[in-house]
Order: C-alpha cells, then structure tokens, then sequence
C-alpha cells in the first residue's frame, strides 16, 4: 500500500499537522524525511502528527518517530501524536514509547493540549 500525507496549518495558531496515510515502515519511513525537516524548520511551532489512517508500524516507523520527537526538542518544536490507529497504538504501548511521547486522543485535543484527552 505504501504511505501518502499531506499537511495543513491550524487557523490562528502556531500549530502544523501532518496526516499519514498507509503503511509506517521500513520501506516508507524515509520518504517523510523532507517533509518532516521542512515543518520541524518552524521553531515555536507545534508538530502533530496525524496516525488515524496508519495500517501498520513496523520498528523501522517507530524509529522515525522517535527520531522526529529528538530533532523536534533540539529544533524548539513541541511534537505530538493524534489519534493513532489501533496498530499504532498497539505498536507504541509494546514498546513503552506511548509512556513518553504525548499521545492524544484526536488531533483537535493535540492542537488545543486538553491534558483530559490525552491517552
């Protein structure tokens, strides 16, 4: 199926999200690497990443992640994942990292931060 995204800006806020649609792996995780250096160039900005419409993650997707999250503190973005899908998610709480990145119910929670709709 491969991996498609697009990406749009929250209206008068400082808040960039990036919706992913097909397979996070290892053969499609690298092609988000331009479009992820471009939106974490923002600094103050707000990254959310969209993950409702992500089939599958594989470790090599969990690697980007995890990458995206360092260079986004480094860069003085705040990263946050919405809505992920049940394979997402599945894939996030058997490796811990649901525990340490901020994990939202929806991509309106995510871009407002409601601490209640967090998962």
């Amino acid at each position: 199926m491969g991996l498609t995204w697009s990406s749009y800006a929250v209206a008068d806020t400082e808040v960039l999200v990036l919706v992913l649609v097909g397979e996070l792996t290892r053969g499609t995780a690298g092609q988000l690497e331009a479009q992820l250096a471009h939106m974490l160039a923002r600094t103050g900005s707000i990254l959310v990443i969209d993950l409702a419409a992500v089939n599958h993650c594989d470790r090599a997707g969990l690697d980007m992640i995890e990458a995206c999250q360092r260079t986004a503190v480094v860069a003085g973005v705040v990263m946050r994942l919405a809505a992920p899908s049940p394979a997402v998610s599945q894939a996030l709480d058997a490796t811990g990292l649901a525990d340490v990145l901020a994990v939202f119910r929806s991509v309106d929670a995510a871009s407002r931060h409601r601490a209640a709709e967090r998962d």
